[in-house]
């Protein structure tokens, strides 16, 4: 979004009742014919809005779906404001009218992980298989990865074991990720899984282990894996 259309996000289509900017109350009806703009001026003013606002009481002919929370929170994240976020989450989790879905916990563990939380990361994880929703590749990876990053290679290999019996198959992202947190031992296996699984190995997989392998002094190994 430009920096004009930015500054005229701050016109006066949307009100604030009794000047109380933590509730959206009114949007002009002339806002209506231009959807996405509006759309993205709204989010954009709550992002900078302090307290955020609440969209769980929208103005009458207006309604949130999960796709709007989720874009809220994915924006506050991004805005590093995690814990806005998640205070969010926990108001979505409270009401039945609206269920997260697989993107909502997706978006709330990165925010967890991208602020050190991989603990709580895990926990979440653990919640969104009570209630059922399967979490996606995407989302072991971007555990898996934070782990790795810690140094909790125990908790990451139980993950990588707990992805095939549930029949989520790994990618590359996923071995890269076990192989960047230092499994140089279980390399050659790790790399032959990934081939057997019909997962290609990138440019990133080749050179995490043959940089190993040399700096090792297994040459061998390097040009064999190189064949």
């Amino acid at each position: 979004m430009s920096s004009a259309h930015l500054r005229s996000c701050t016109s006066p289509r949307i009100h604030s009742n009794s000047g109380n900017p933590s509730r959206v109350t009114q949007l002009s009806p002339k806002s209506r014919p231009h959807g996405l703009q509006d759309a993205l001026c709204l989010f954009n003013r709550m992002l900078l809005t302090r307290p955020l606002p609440s969209i769980f009481h929208l103005p009458s002919g207006y309604s949130a779906s999960v796709v709007t929370f989720n874009t809220l929170m994915n924006g506050l994240i991004l805005e590093d404001r995690t814990f806005e976020a998640i205070e969010l989450f926990k108001k979505l989790t409270k009401t039945r009218e609206i269920v997260p879905d697989s993107v909502t916990y997706g978006i709330i563990i990165n925010g967890l992980c991208r602020t050190g939380n991989v603990d709580r990361a895990v926990r979440l994880l653990r919640v969104m298989e009570e209630t059922n929703c399967k979490p996606s590749v995407l989302i072991y990876n971007t555990v898996i990865d934070n782990l790795c990053k810690d140094r909790m290679i125990d908790e990451a290999l139980n993950l990588f074991a707990e992805m095939k019996e549930k029949d989520i198959c790994p990618d590359v992202i996923t071995y890269n990720s076990l192989l960047h947190g230092g499994l140089f031992d279980e390399a050659k296996e790790l790399f032959l899984k990934m081939k057997e699984s019909g997962c290609l190995p990138d440019e990133v997989t080749y050179n995490t282990i043959v940089r190993w392998f040399i700096e090792n002094e297994k040459y061998h190994e390097a040009l064999q894996l190189l064949e």
